[in-house]
């Protein structure tokens, strides 16, 4: 069974503007393709498995290497 990496967890703060996201966020945006960010808290593992919380919904895009 391949190991399985441990779930990544993206905290955004509510009510902070699209342009004012942390760096942290920011790089996590850049590295795994997050097509928009509403402001919500993200989870999502390697299965780019996604679980809203709360009223907004996250579209992410995965880069997946084949």
């Amino acid at each position: 069974m391949p190991p399985v990496r441990p779930r990544m967890t993206a905290y955004l703060p509510l009510f902070t503007p699209f342009r004012r996201l942390s760096r942290r966020c920011k790089r996590l945006e850049r590295r795994e393709k997050i097509v928009r960010i509403k402001r919500a808290r993200i989870i999502f593992d390697q299965f780019s498995q996604i679980t809203r919380l709360g009223d907004y919904i996250t579209k992410i895009r995965y880069r997946r290497h084949h």
